[in-house]
């Protein structure tokens, strides 16, 4: 992330100025959203709000949390997984993979496996839009 790099957009919740002051000075932009009822961030209006920056296609890098409310939303097209071959054990904060499967295995669609060095990335399709 610097100057130089393509534009990064950060949406959250926080109020921790220090750091919100630091991600600006790197030239990330990044909007302070609403949470929603359940506690998460309302991601309604983070997609209105990237769609009002012109946005059609959104990459969305984020962990089994996020990940699963964009999906329980139904705001999810394509999903592709990368997963480490490395074992974080009690490291880990959530078995994503875990997770993920039971929540992918009522939805069809298409698992590609791709091995990259031992580590995995899995594509699932979503909803044919």
């Amino acid at each position: 992330i610097g100057r130089n790099s393509p534009d990064t957009f950060i949406f959250h919740n926080s109020t921790n100025y220090k750091k919100i002051n630091y991600l600006k000075k790197l030239g990330i932009k990044n909007y302070k959203v609403q949470l929603d009822n359940e506690g998460n961030l309302n991601l309604n209006e983070v997609l209105l709000k990237a769609k009002k920056l012109n946005f059609n296609r959104i990459f969305i890098e984020s962990g089994a949390k996020l990940s699963i409310n964009f999906l329980k939303k139904k705001l999810v097209d394509d999903l592709v997984l990368f997963m480490s071959n490395t074992k974080l054990k009690k490291a880990g904060k959530a078995n994503v993979e875990k997770v993920l499967k039971s929540f992918l295995k009522k939805k069809k669609g298409k698992i590609e496996n791709v091995y990259l060095f031992g580590d995995r990335m899995i594509k699932y399709k979503i909803k044919n839009v």
